[in-house]
């Protein structure tokens, strides 16, 4: 999506400590590890997925990004990327202004609900565009709205970031596009999708909006066929703010 690049928020050329937030696998504060080897990197999460081995200048920690933080540095650079809601982040962008040095930046990156669509493709009434609406109706119910991207800048100017600016890509369902770049992109997320729709799914649609297991698994099979579709030109928002 960034033409390899790994964030955009533009740090000094030899970055001193970097933290990345919800590291998940790890990959990309190793990557950036290895890019700038000035930086050292602190990646935290609630999980130890992380490989055992890394670079010299990484720290894989386990933490709760929500509580306090307790760092003794501040960081010239700040990363948070497809943590899906479950940072608060009016918190999370106080406690990086705390923590961040004079000139040090935030970036997020997270995608946002609903699905969109710009060429009538994806009607209303399709399994693809009322799962959406319907997951982003259970995530507001629960407090975490899939659709709080928008906000980030916002949020962001009000704890005291200035300079900020927000990015929006595009992330296609499938392999619809004819730009190469973006067919691309829709063939990883494609197979994001597929693989995960089930799990992120199930519980919200079961617990939250009190849906049985066997009516939404039959509803799934659709999503999935409007998922294969490639008349249908819909796509995530993919939200960047720095």
């Amino acid at each position: 999506m960034l033409d390899g690049k790994l964030h955009l928020a533009p740090i000094t050329p030899t970055p001193q400590c970097v933290l990345d937030i919800a590291t998940g696998s790890g990959i990309w504060a190793i990557e950036f590890a290895e890019q700038c080897p000035s930086a050292f990197v602190i990646a935290n999460d609630l999980s130890p997925t992380q490989p055992s081995f890394i670079p010299s200048n990484v720290q894989f920690e386990i933490d709760d990004a929500n509580e306090p933080w307790t760092y003794s540095r501040r960081f010239d650079f700040i990363h948070c990327r497809q943590h899906h809601c479950a940072i608060e982040e009016r918190n999370l962008f106080t406690q990086a202004f705390e923590f961040l040095q004079p000139g040090g930046w935030l970036e997020m990156q997270e995608l946002c609900y609903p699905i969109r669509c710009d060429d009538g493709t994806l009607s209303d009434d399709c399994a693809l565009s009322k799962w959406s609406r319907l997951l982003l109706d259970a995530t507001v119910r629960v407090g975490q709205a899939a659709n709080k991207p928008v906000q980030y800048e916002e949020w962001m100017r009000q704890v005291g970031f200035v300079n900020t600016r927000t990015i929006v890509y595009k992330w296609p369902t499938n392999t619809w596009p004819t730009d190469g770049k973006l067919k691309t992109m829709g063939l990883w997320n494609h197979y994001n999708a597929l693989q995960g729709l089930q799990g992120f799914t199930i519980g919200l649609f079961t617990r939250v909006l009190g849906w049985t297991l066997e009516k939404t698994e039959a509803f799934l099979l659709e999503v999935r066929k409007d998922l294969e579709n490639k008349d249908i030109h819909a796509y995530w928002p993919m939200w960047v703010d720095i």
